[in-house]
């Protein structure tokens, strides 16, 4: 999986674990999880298109994560809030909320013809702790409750229910 400005993308944890996947009985292979921990997050990612080397486990350093299939919402405006969150307790958090500031964006695809609203959008967004991608599409009303109807670079968002894919971890 390619995303553009992916060197930007930069999250220092810790590979703590790899959970490699179980045998399906169809005989398909699940992928392994990756568990990256950081203040106090411990985060579950899907090595997809196995860019991790599982020998560095136990290593810090720098994960390049891209928050794909999210639902985005305006943080209210008053807050400006940043953080990734476990969406329940402090466990394993495979669909965690994501607080941040848009530092770039890099698309931003408007189309009308399928009868409503669709806007495809990738992101750069700062999240305190380092920056992390955004790959989604937003449709009907989440367009409709955006400003001039289009994220802007430093808006302040927030990520939800969010498939998260690992493009890379760089030891220290």
């Amino acid at each position: 999986m390619r995303f553009p400005k992916s060197q930007a993308l930069q999250l220092h944890s810790c590979f703590e674990e790899l959970i490699p996947g179980r045998m399906h009985t169809s005989g398909q292979r699940f992928l392994p999880l990756i568990v990256l921990g950081f203040k106090q997050v411990r985060l579950g990612v899907v090595d997809r298109h196995n860019h991790v080397n599982q020998s560095h486990a136990g290593r810090y350093g720098t994960a390049r994560l891209v928050f794909q299939l999210s639902r985005v919402a305006l943080q209210p405006a008053d807050t400006q809030r940043m953080g990734i969150e476990p969406e329940v307790g402090n466990g394993l958090s495979t669909m965690p909320l994501a607080y941040g500031c848009i530092q770039d964006l890099i698309t931003w695809e408007r189309r009308d013809d399928l009868g409503y609203a669709v806007s495809y959008v990738e992101a750069i967004i700062a999240v305190g702790v380092g920056s992390i991608g955004l790959r989604t599409t937003l449709t009907g009303q989440n367009v409709a409750k955006l400003p001039n109807e289009q994220l802007q670079t430093g808006d302040w968002v927030v990520l939800s229910n969010s498939r998260i894919d690992i493009l890379g971890f760089e030891p220290d």
